[in-house]
């Protein structure tokens, strides 16, 4: 589990005065000449624009970071054997119940809402369909977990929709753990599609022309992140996305041309699923085409 207080740098307004600086007219610091020599260059740019400096370069107020409730949704056979004995029960469909938080759960054949009222306001009435949440939404049979979530019984499976409080570091953490197996394609944050769909097991990696713009992004965030804790896995990811971005200049040849994406040559399925107008440019050595 992830610590819940982090420490944010943040910049001191209008003028940043910290140790090792010196004011500018121009309201920004000038970082001493120690901290610039250890900084890689595009970080340190990128840290000046955004007026972000890392660790122990400005002055620093801790973030209380609160848990939250996530839903974290799994699917299972109606022969599952750690389905509750309630859902399994037969008689009259049960399509009211109240889970353990006090929420009340509440079933139709349109799906599955959830109210509590005395939450926030945006969360206080939800509403749950489609194979996000069930595997139809013919809902027969309600039953509430331990933890405040509930299984749901429909006409062709089982869905354990739980409520799991994650804190935002937690939450960013499960979704680098996705980027890292399904979406890192050259260092490029990009599509990841399912031949077959639900099995994770086909992912398959396609360029797409937003590439450019999705890993930009992700590393101006990875960035961010490196400068409120000194992750060196933050550091080691915002420098790979940078150099990914960069490339996409260096591949079509042309100084201050930089392409959206790329496949390479050799893959032709690389090429299938990009719909681009313009078509394709050859780039380096022939080893590559971009769009």
């Amino acid at each position: 589990m992830l610590s819940n207080a982090l420490a944010l740098r943040v910049p001191l307004a209008p003028l940043m005065i910290t140790p090792g600086t010196e004011p500018t007219r121009r309201g920004l610091s000038r970082i001493s000449s120690t901290a610039w020599s250890h900084t890689p260059r595009p970080f340190a740019l990128l840290w000046i624009f955004l007026g972000v400096w890392p660790a122990g370069a400005q002055s620093s107020r801790p973030v209380k970071l609160i848990e939250y409730p996530q839903k974290i949704v799994t699917f299972h056979s109606p022969e599952d054997s750690r389905i509750p004995a309630a859902l399994r029960a037969s008689g009259q469909p049960v399509l009211e119940v109240k889970a353990t938080d006090g929420a009340a759960w509440s079933g139709s054949s349109k799906g599955l809402v959830r109210r509590q009222p005395g939450t926030r306001a945006e969360d206080r009435t939800q509403y749950f369909s489609g194979r996000r949440y069930l595997p139809d939404d013919g809902v027969q049979r309600l039953a509430p977990d331990n933890s405040a979530g509930v299984w749901v019984q429909t006409r062709t499976g089982v869905s354990h929709i739980a409520m799991v409080g994650m804190s935002l570091a937690r939450k960013a953490a499960h979704f680098e753990d996705r980027v890292r197996l399904r979406h890192d394609r050259y260092g490029l944050v990009a599509s990841s599609m399912l031949r077959t769909p639900g099995d994770l097991s086909t992912n398959q990696l396609d360029p797409s022309d937003n590439d450019g713009l999705w890993t930009a992004m992700y590393a101006a965030g990875e960035c961010f992140r490196y400068a409120a804790t000194g992750s060196a896995d933050a550091l080691a990811r915002a420098r790979r996305s940078v150099e990914a971005v960069l490339f996409l200049e260096e591949v079509t040849g042309r100084a201050g041309y930089p392409a959206r994406s790329y496949p390479q040559r050799r893959l032709a399925w690389e090429r299938g699923n990009l719909a681009l107008d313009t078509g394709w440019g050859e780039g380096m050595e022939g080893r590559y085409e971009f769009g």
